[in-house]
């Protein structure tokens, strides 16, 4: 039984247009932001506005930006202190959520994964992302997968 891992959920090649309105959202304009740093010099950027999370999209073609929360929400499901990382590689923009298995104990391990499938699903489609997946760190590795899209991958928790 997996115990204390970090937990991985990944969204790739966002479309540049979506990526701002997910960011919004993920962080609530900013209000659940711990602090956050980007690999590249930058301004400030505004969080409560989506025009600011564009622009800096806009304006740099490589980068890493790495965002501590206190909790996503959506809807009544939370995942509490998480972080997202966002990769952009040229034209290329992927979405990371990361978590402690241990922060969601409240749950049974069937319906935490039942749940984290229903948040990827339900956010995968605001947002137009045709692939994206979860499971251990690096969740990339098959063999770590608790799902890809809507089917269940070889992990169990």
């Amino acid at each position: 039984m997996i115990s204390n891992q970090l937990i991985e959920i990944v969204f790739e090649n966002i479309q540049l247009k979506k990526i701002s309105a997910l960011i919004s959202e993920l962080t609530e304009n900013g209000s659940l932001i711990s602090d956050y740093y980007a690999s590249c010099e930058c301004d400030n950027i505004n969080w409560n506005e989506e025009i600011s999370i564009e622009e800096f999209f806009n304006s740099h073609s490589n980068f890493g930006l790495f965002i501590n929360l206190s909790e996503i929400k959506k809807g009544s499901f939370v995942i509490p202190n998480s972080s997202i990382t966002v990769y952009k590689n040229e034209g290329t923009i992927d979405l990371e959520i990361n978590f402690e298995l241990k922060d969601l104990n409240n749950f049974s391990k069937k319906t935490l994964k039942k749940k984290l499938m229903a948040f990827s699903k339900e956010l995968a489609a605001d947002y137009h992302i045709s692939n994206y997946y979860c499971g251990l760190e690096p969740a990339k590795d098959f063999e770590t997968r608790l799902f890809t899209k809507d089917q269940a991958g070889p992990l169990s928790l």
